[in-house]
């Protein structure tokens, strides 16, 4: 008979499945409790030595899972019957091997879903069932595209069917992307993980996302012969492009036009800049559904909305010529002075350029162009990272006469066509 006041046991280190539990229990319903452990520990180690398999429950997960494992040692190999979704199947590996390959596809999209694009290339190439549990991801679901403020480095290979080479700094890490849709093009824009690109044999214009690898094919684009397109631009609309507007002049800056096209839209439409100066144009931006030009003169600019209809000229107080560097920083567009003593930005609401503090500013210089590939602004400790990193990827920073600070590749020749600042967020 056990006495009415309670009895306190404690059992330590008992063993199951080959780990030691540590249990504290009190009073008469443990007892039983206990036993019946105990008497299924006794049980189940004595089938397991008769039957010589192992009984594993599949990592603690709710799941109905249960992998029975037969271990020859003749072979070194171990023999696994599975239970995936009501489907036994059996699986032959080497000794030593995880089980993490036969994660159900259920648990692995509650993995996926909180990964971005380039997590979910690594954990695609962990096995062929994590291959296909993040093709499936895509076919119910979309990957988180990266969305960093600081541009990324495209360099491609001069080989057809090679991967391409993106420097991410803000991990300070490289990856590969099997892309050859952009062999043998320039990127003419760059904005939210998509790509405006040229092919160099054509005018054939066609936009790729880098990281779905989504292609939209835009019409074909009829060009005087002795034009060339020089810049292009894009806007999207839920990450996605919704208007393309390119420009095309010939090397004599005495005609070019501007070519703009919206989704849905069979062809291009064209806005001619017949007579010479006007055919060259420095810069362009593309904001809230107005296009802006800018004239390497630096005193005069033009404003169209994206049907290229005409809205006004505008005159500046402040002369930014070809020399000046214009980019975008923050939704705004700036222009830095080719010292950098000089630092504007463009007020929309009094079609102007005011001067603004340029401490904190730095640029990262295009492909082979004066143009600014991209600006951010940064200070402190991650500043002084990032150009650490950054000079470690084999990149020059170059501070001039003011305080901001560029960022450049040094390439020669065509070397520099395949070098670029990719804008992902």
């Amino acid at each position: 008979m056990f006495p009415n006041a309670p009895i306190h046991l404690v059992f330590q280190f008992v063993r199951v499945y080959k780990k030691c539990v540590v249990v504290h229990l009190a009073g008469k319903s443990t007892v039983i409790t206990i036993g019946g452990l105990v008497v299924g520990v006794v049980v189940g180690s004595a089938v397991e030595n008769w039957l010589h398999v192992d009984i594993v429950p599949f990592f603690g997960i709710h799941s109905p899972a249960v992998v029975v494992e037969n271990y020859n040692r003749k072979s070194s190999k171990r023999i696994f019957l599975c239970d995936m979704g009501n489907q036994l199947k059996f699986c032959t590996k080497k000794r030593g091997s995880s089980l993490w390959s036969l994660l159900q596809q259920d648990i692995l999209w509650l993995i996926i879903e909180h990964l971005d694009f380039i997590d979910c290339q690594c954990v695609s190439a962990v096995c062929r069932n994590w291959r296909s549990a993040c093709k499936n991801y895509c076919t119910i679901s979309s990957f988180r595209t990266p969305d960093d403020q600081i541009p990324w480095l495209m360099s491609q290979n001069s080989q057809p069917n090679s991967m391409v080479e993106f420097y991410r700094p803000l991990t300070n890490k490289t990856h590969k992307i099997y892309l050859p849709e952009i062999f043998a093009t320039l990127c003419l824009y760059s904005k939210d993980g998509w790509l405006l690109l040229r092919p160099y044999a054509n005018h054939q214009l066609f936009l790729l996302n880098l990281f779905t690898k989504d292609k939209i094919d835009l019409p074909k684009l009829i060009v005087d012969p002795k034009n060339f397109i020089s810049k292009g631009t894009f806007s999207t609309q839920l990450k996605s492009p919704n208007c393309v507007i390119v420009v095309a002049n010939n090397y004599n800056c005495d005609k070019g036009a501007i070519y703009g096209w919206k989704t849905g839209a069979a062809t291009w439409k064209e806005y001619d800049l017949s007579g010479p100066p006007v055919a060259y144009i420095s810069n362009i931006w593309l904001t809230d559904n107005l296009f802006y030009y800018f004239f390497s003169h630096g005193t005069k600019g033009v404003v169209l909305d994206v049907d290229l209809n005409f809205l006004q000229n505008i005159l500046f107080s402040k002369r930014t010529h070809v020399s000046y560097n214009m980019t975008v920083c923050e939704n705004e567009l700036y222009a830095i002075s080719e010292d950098a003593s000089d630092v504007y930005r463009f007020d929309r609401s009094a079609m102007d350029w005011v001067t603004v503090d340029s401490s904190n500013l730095i640029c990262f210089y295009g492909k082979m162009f004066s143009d600014t590939g991209a600006m951010i602004r940064e200070q402190g400790r991650k500043a002084h990272l990032l150009l650490d990193n950054l000079i470690s990827r084999g990149c020059q920073k170059e501070r001039r006469e003011g305080p901001v600070i560029f960022v450049y590749v040094r390439m020669e020749g065509e070397h520099a066509y395949r070098t670029t600042w990719i804008k992902v967020g």
